[in-house]
Protein backbone atom coordinates (compact mmCIF):
# COMPACT_ATOMS: atom_id res chain seq x y z
CA UNK A 1 0.00 0.00 0.00
CA UNK A 2 1.31 3.51 -0.93
CA UNK A 3 -0.16 6.55 -0.21
CA UNK A 4 -2.47 6.92 -3.63
CA UNK A 5 -3.85 3.30 -2.07
CA UNK A 6 -4.66 4.92 1.63
CA UNK A 7 -8.46 5.19 1.34
CA UNK A 8 -10.29 8.57 1.76
CA UNK A 9 -12.08 9.49 4.77
CA UNK A 10 -15.48 9.50 3.98
CA UNK A 11 -14.51 5.99 2.63
CA UNK A 12 -12.92 5.18 6.44
CA UNK A 13 -16.04 6.86 8.31
CA UNK A 14 -18.12 4.29 6.55
CA UNK A 15 -16.47 1.85 7.54
CA UNK A 16 -15.96 2.90 11.10
CA UNK A 17 -19.70 3.41 11.01
CA UNK A 18 -20.65 -0.17 9.56
CA UNK A 19 -18.25 -1.47 12.55
CA UNK A 20 -20.03 0.37 15.32
CA UNK A 21 -23.39 -0.97 14.07
CA UNK A 22 -22.28 -4.80 14.11
CA UNK A 23 -20.66 -4.22 17.57
CA UNK A 24 -22.26 -4.00 20.95
CA UNK A 25 -19.29 -2.45 22.04
CA UNK A 26 -15.92 -1.92 21.75
CA UNK A 27 -12.31 -1.80 23.89
CA UNK A 28 -10.16 0.60 23.99
CA UNK A 29 -6.44 -0.38 23.40
CA UNK A 30 -4.10 0.07 26.33
CA UNK A 31 -6.60 -0.69 29.84
CA UNK A 32 -9.00 -2.60 27.67
CA UNK A 33 -12.41 -0.70 28.73
CA UNK A 34 -15.77 -1.31 27.42
CA UNK A 35 -17.69 0.98 25.65
CA UNK A 36 -20.83 -0.12 25.00
CA UNK A 37 -22.14 1.43 21.40
CA UNK A 38 -25.54 2.87 22.39
CA UNK A 39 -26.49 4.94 18.58
CA UNK A 40 -24.54 5.47 15.48
CA UNK A 41 -25.30 8.33 13.04
CA UNK A 42 -24.04 9.83 10.25
CA UNK A 43 -22.27 12.58 12.11
CA UNK A 44 -21.65 10.49 15.48
CA UNK A 45 -21.39 7.31 17.72
CA UNK A 46 -22.30 7.53 20.75
CA UNK A 47 -20.89 5.23 23.50
CA UNK A 48 -20.83 4.27 26.99
CA UNK A 49 -17.74 3.16 29.86
CA UNK A 50 -18.37 0.60 31.71
CA UNK A 51 -15.84 2.34 33.67
CA UNK A 52 -17.14 5.78 34.23
CA UNK A 53 -20.39 5.16 33.17
CA UNK A 54 -20.60 8.45 31.10
CA UNK A 55 -21.91 8.66 27.84
CA UNK A 56 -19.81 10.05 24.73
CA UNK A 57 -20.07 11.21 21.73
CA UNK A 58 -17.48 9.99 18.86
CA UNK A 59 -17.64 12.69 16.63
CA UNK A 60 -16.97 12.18 12.53
CA UNK A 61 -14.39 15.36 13.21
CA UNK A 62 -12.82 13.81 15.48
CA UNK A 63 -12.32 10.59 13.57
CA UNK A 64 -11.19 12.61 10.56
CA UNK A 65 -8.49 14.62 12.64
CA UNK A 66 -6.79 11.33 13.89
CA UNK A 67 -7.01 9.80 9.91
CA UNK A 68 -5.31 13.22 9.21
CA UNK A 69 -2.47 12.73 11.46
CA UNK A 70 -2.00 8.93 10.96
CA UNK A 71 -2.15 9.57 7.26
CA UNK A 72 0.10 12.26 7.22
CA UNK A 73 2.54 10.80 9.69
CA UNK A 74 2.12 7.09 8.69
CA UNK A 75 1.63 6.99 12.80
CA UNK A 76 -0.07 8.46 15.92
CA UNK A 77 1.01 8.11 19.22
CA UNK A 78 -2.57 7.70 21.19
CA UNK A 79 -2.60 10.63 23.66
CA UNK A 80 -0.60 13.40 21.36
CA UNK A 81 -3.84 13.96 19.35
CA UNK A 82 -6.17 16.83 20.56
CA UNK A 83 -9.14 14.91 21.08
CA UNK A 84 -10.06 14.37 24.65
CA UNK A 85 -11.94 10.50 24.09
CA UNK A 86 -8.29 9.37 21.67
CA UNK A 87 -8.49 6.25 22.88
CA UNK A 88 -12.18 5.39 21.65
CA UNK A 89 -11.66 7.03 18.73
CA UNK A 90 -8.15 4.97 18.28
CA UNK A 91 -10.18 1.58 19.34
CA UNK A 92 -12.20 2.73 16.40
CA UNK A 93 -9.32 2.93 13.70
CA UNK A 94 -7.52 0.28 14.79
CA UNK A 95 -10.75 -1.85 13.83
CA UNK A 96 -9.49 -1.32 10.12
CA UNK A 97 -7.56 -3.93 8.31
CA UNK A 98 -5.11 -1.64 6.96
CA UNK A 99 -4.56 -0.07 10.48
CA UNK A 100 -2.29 -1.30 13.41
CA UNK A 101 -1.11 -0.43 16.66
CA UNK A 102 1.05 -0.91 19.10
CA UNK A 103 0.61 -1.03 23.33
CA UNK A 104 4.24 0.34 24.14
CA UNK A 105 3.72 3.29 23.40
CA UNK A 106 0.60 3.05 22.18
CA UNK A 107 0.25 3.82 18.21
CA UNK A 108 -1.35 3.71 15.96
CA UNK A 109 0.35 3.04 12.13
CA UNK A 110 -0.89 2.47 8.94
CA UNK A 111 0.07 -1.08 7.83
CA UNK A 112 1.60 -0.05 4.37
CA UNK A 113 4.25 2.02 6.51
CA UNK A 114 5.05 -1.18 9.17
CA UNK A 115 7.97 -2.35 6.71
CA UNK A 116 9.74 0.74 5.89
Amino acid sequence: MVNDQIPDFEDVWEDILEIARRKASIKTLGMQVENEIISVKSDKIMVVSERTGKERPVKKEDVKNDWEILTSNGSLQIGEEKSWHGSIVAAFLAELPFVGYTLRPRTLYLKCYEHF
